[in-house]
């Protein structure tokens, strides 16, 4: 496997006062696949999957809250709901346009 290609963008969205980090790979303008961490891992636990990825498609990495370089904070009230707002928000900040046909189910 090659190594990772550098990020094409890299940022830190703040949502609901907490800074997450991410990273827009590839080359722009494309399809654009979004991989999740697990648990205890960050966006470098993905660089590998990137030379397989990137010729194809533009990859979105970011970090949840307490890990990578993302804020160590605590979400009350619910993290999944407030990890999808901030992926919204990462999303926007990459140029990316969310459309969402049942947002409730966001």
């Amino acid at each position: 496997m090659s190594a990772a290609p550098p990020a094409l963008r890299e940022g830190r969205h703040f949502s609901a006062g907490h800074g997450y980090h991410w990273e827009l790979h590839g080359t722009g303008g494309r399809e654009t696949v979004c991989l999740l961490n697990g648990l205890a891992m960050s966006t470098k636990s993905w660089l590998g999957f990137l030379p397989e990825l990137t010729p194809t498609y533009d990859v979105l990495l970011f970090d949840y809250l307490g890990q990578g370089a993302s804020d160590d904070a605590e979400v009350r009230g619910g993290a999944i709901p407030a990890f999808g707002d901030a992926l919204a928000g990462i999303l926007d900040a990459a140029g990316h346009v969310v459309y969402l046909e049942r947002p409730d189910l966001f």
